[in-house]
Formats: structure tokens, sequence, C-alpha cells
């Protein structure tokens, strides 16, 4: 049974389904599983806002694998401020990247997959991490 079973689709979801092909929400199934832990943080001037997600875990029901002891900042900022934590994070060396914990997961399980964007970035955190970056088959 598929969690996106919906008897009820709203009009905007539904224009959505059309535009990409899809006839019903039965016809999607679940590819893959992403949970972590969220910290969220805003300043009292509400001018910095930032979140830190660690305990990446994931799995496609056939294997399964985590990013061990990384945890990711993602900083919400005005685009042409560096704000604070920016600013303390650089003093440790640690540099912006871009990512995506639902793509890095996916070209993690299946190699095979068409996933040269995301390459580098998966070398740069096994690096960095010491191979960290393990899966088991479930």
């Amino acid at each position: 049974e598929s969690p996106f079973q919906l008897d009820n689709i709203n009009q905007p979801l539904q224009e959505f389904l059309d535009q990409n092909g899809i006839d019903s929400p039965n016809d999607l199934t679940p590819v893959l599983e992403v949970n972590y832990k969220r910290y969220s943080f805003i300043s009292i001037d509400r001018e910095e806002r930032f979140s830190v997600d660690f305990g990446v875990e994931f799995n496609d029901g056939k294997r399964s694998g985590t990013f061990g002891s990384l945890a990711i900042f993602e900083v919400k900022q005005p685009k042409y401020m560096t704000s604070p934590i920016v600013r303390r994070l650089r003093d440790y060396s640690v540099r912006e990247k871009s990512l995506s914990k639902y793509c890095l997961s996916l070209s993690t399980l299946k190699p095979k997959l068409k996933s040269n964007r995301f390459k580098p970035a998966l070398r740069n955190l096994q690096a960095l991490f010491h191979a960290q970056i393990h899966t088991t088959n479930t």
C-alpha cells in the first residue's frame, strides 16, 4: 500500500500531477526514506535563522545507510549578508556547500544511478568523515 494514496485531491495537487504526467497518486511508490533530527534557531532580532540536521539515516527498503556524525547547517539569511553563524563556522574552516540529503542518500544506495552532479559532494563528505557514510543490506 502506498503512503501516497489520497481520497480527496485538492486542485493544486491535481494540477501538479497533471503537469508531470501522473494520472493518480496511487501510481506513485516510495523509493527512499530519509530520516533525521533537526534543531532550529532564530536570533532575537530575527535577522538570522538556521537549522542543524543530524543523525541522517536513509533506506530504500533493501539497503540502508547513515551519514554518521555529520551535522548539516542550513542558514537562511539575506543574500548578501554574512551571518554570525557563517562567520563562526568559517573560523573553524567550515565552508558553505550545497547538498541534498535526498540526492546524496539515493546516490549512496544506488551507485549505478547517474549522479555525476552529486559525486563531488559525496566524495568530500566521505573524505571529511573517513568514509563514515556507509550502507548495509536490510
